[in-house]
């Protein structure tokens, strides 16, 4: 079954991260540790794999998992 882009659990986990990354860049301070957000990052990925259906759709154009 294929999503709209903006229902995707995966990009919503990966925005945030990326979002803490420019918060890092921009304060020079991390909210949480460089090590503990790799281990969240990994294992929130890992288990987004396993949850996440089918693709996800952008503009029409359809996206499919790998594997």
């Amino acid at each position: 079954m294929d999503k709209p882009w903006y229902l995707s659990k995966t990009l919503y986990f990966n925005i945030i991260t990326i979002a803490l990354g420019v918060l890092e860049v921009v304060t020079k301070t991390y909210p949480v540790s460089p090590e503990l957000l790799a281990i969240i990052i990994g294992v929130g990925n890992m288990v987004l794999r396993f949850i996440s259906g089918g693709a996800i759709t952008i503009a029409g154009r359809k996206f499919a998992k790998s594997g």
